[in-house]
């Protein structure tokens, strides 16, 4: 269909061209008032509270506009909250489906002290956005603030599911809010993993063990075993001197179902490989500038593998920390440490030792003799030592090499370790 229009009469045409003008300027109109409303509501752009409340008048059904301004005036040391009321009010009836407007206005009925109308405004905000972590956090802290403890507990949880960096923030809160009360904090965590992992450890820094352990063994072994965090945790244990259940931990943790549980000494065979992150009870092996250390599979004196150190043939040999294992081992108990330990043309000035030494007072608790030069077979050796009457941080056994003097000759050949064991006399 074709709509002829019969532009030849004089009036009509002008007519026509007014009503195009008219409707020019009105597309032009809006797009300036847009302009202007959204730079002035742009929250990015710094704007003067009075050119604000100047615009505002100029532009008073902005929904942005009057946020925007209402939020300057909130802001301000001499604010006046009938103002902030009136235009974050305004805001809302403007634009009843923006929760953020009704966040700002629950804020301003609160310090009004209308802590209900404030609560019935944020109700609104969460039926509007129930995903967002804002309204029910805002909800959670007014209800706090009017000692509903327990009505606020919901909300804070619903928050830091949300938005798990509010939890650590929350837990502290509620902890102090509630007194120390451990159901609470563990009321506003979220169930998966890392939520889990926080309160645990947030437990552990209110020296609350036994219920960081509960909480800890409440997450799946797999998923714990993935997250770094889990190992941050057990090494937080260690730090509270609590051993004996770190190490309980971790071996629930790093075990196989063949593994020995209750070996004092871990892995002592060296037949199994470190689980990465969690080395906090298995051997610790790192660089050394004066030997190759290494897990070597094909010499071993029982089992397929031994721990290796070849030597670089450098003078003043030191062998300090670089193997190293932690024990948790009562205190002021009587213990045997044996292992097997072969040489191929070792050559040192002073031997090797294998020292234990406790981790809190670094104070040696015992050393073997220095070991001997020369090509030998396995050869088995103990030491029985005491552990210290008041030790709660731990012993370290270490394969040690200290040079008697600021110089001596260089340390030569390989020396292998195997079968550690440590056992209750």
């Amino acid at each position: 269909m074709t709509i002829n229009l019969p532009m030849k009469n004089l009036p009509l045409r002008l007519g026509f061209l007014a009503l195009a003008l008219a409707l020019c300027a009105w597309l032009t109109m809006i797009v300036i008032y847009h302009f202007i409303t959204g730079t002035l509501a742009d929250e990015r752009i710094p704007v003067e509270r009075e050119r604000l409340a100047a615009s505002v008048e100029s532009f008073p059904d902005s929904a942005r506009l009057n946020a925007r301004y209402a939020q300057a005036e909130m802001s301000s040391i001499d604010r006046d909250l009938d103002k902030v009321m009136r235009h974050a009010q305004h805001a809302v009836n403007l634009s009843p489906y923006n929760f953020e407007y009704r966040l700002l206005l629950a804020s301003a009925q609160e310090l009004k002290g209308d802590r209900a109308a404030a609560e019935k405004t944020l109700q609104r905000a969460i039926q509007l956005a129930p995903a967002d972590p804002d309204p029910h956090w805002q909800m959670a802290n007014v209800r706090l603030r009017q000692g509903k403890l327990a009505a606020a507990l919901p909300e804070f949880k619903a928050a830091t599911t949300a938005r798990s960096t509010f939890l650590p923030a929350t837990l502290d809160l509620i902890w102090r809010a509630s007194g120390g009360n451990v159901e609470a904090v563990a009321a506003v965590t979220g169930d998966d993993t890392r939520a889990k992992l926080t309160l645990a450890n947030f437990l552990i820094k209110q020296t609350r063990l036994n219920e960081a352990v509960q909480v800890f063994n409440q997450i799946d072994r797999n998923q714990r075993l993935q997250l770094e965090d889990s190992s941050r945790l057990i090494s937080a244990f260690i730090d509270r001197g609590a051993l004996s259940v770190a190490r309980e931990l971790w071996v629930g943790l790093v075990s196989n179902p063949g593994d020995n549980q209750k070996a004092l000494l871990w892995n002592g065979s060296f037949e199994n490989d470190a689980v990465k992150n969690f080395t906090q009870f298995d051997w610790n092996l790192s660089r050394s500038d004066y030997a190759k250390l290494s897990v070597d599979s094909g010499i071993a004196h029982s089992g397929a593998r031994a721990l290796k150190i070849e030597f670089l043939g450098k003078d003043t040999t030191r062998l300090d920390s670089e193997i190293k294992q932690l024990l948790a081992l009562e205190s002021g108990q009587k213990y045997r440490l044996e292992y097997y330990v072969k040489t191929d043309k070792f050559s040192a000035p002073e031997g090797l030792r294998v020292v234990l030494t406790d981790i809190k007072s670094a104070t040696r608790i015992a050393a073997t003799e220095p070991l001997a030069s020369g090509t030998a077979d396995w050869q088995r050796v103990t030491l029985d030592f005491t552990t210290p009457p008041q030790s709660v941080s731990g012993l370290t056994v270490t394969i040690k090499r200290t040079p008697k003097y600021s110089y001596d000759e260089p340390t030569r050949g390989i020396v292998w370790f195997d079968d550690f064991t440590v056992t209750k006399l």
